[in-house]
């Protein structure tokens, strides 16, 4: 939500190229976004985005299931275009990338799956995106 706008603005130039759906994770809860000023360009993004996913990421809170990280987020369909998918009770996909000895991983790890990359690789090499 720190670059609403211009997130925004890619949003509307890659519908214009395809039909995409727009799911938006952030740390701020709905309400808290409705009240931004404009000239944040958050009102703008959210009538870009299709499912938001809104409220922090509490670790202490994964319970691995779903689409939210962490049972205290929700899940707030904007539009009716994903209304009909189940993200509630998805499984949890991750995606890995190993490039020159960096390690990328992409998704919600389950608790398990963070401790034990915590313990196998180095603090200076594991930042947690979360």
């Amino acid at each position: 939500m720190e670059q609403a706008g211009a997130l925004a603005e890619v949003a509307r130039l890659a519908r214009q190229k395809r039909d995409l759906d727009v799911i938006c994770f952030t740390g701020y809860r709905y309400e808290t976004l409705l009240n931004k000023p404009a000239e944040t360009g958050v009102h703008d993004l959210l009538q870009c985005v299709d499912v938001l996913i809104d409220g922090p990421y509490v670790s202490t809170q994964n319970d691995s299931i779903g689409l939210r990280g962490s049972k205290n987020q929700r899940i707030i369909h904007l539009t009716n275009r994903l209304q009909t998918h189940q993200f509630e009770y998805q499984v949890r996909k991750i995606e890995f990338k190993i490039d020159n000895g960096s390690l990328t991983m992409v998704g919600i790890p389950t608790p398990k799956l963070a401790s034990a990359l915590k313990d196998i690789l180095p603090e200076r090499k594991f930042e947690s995106v979360l």
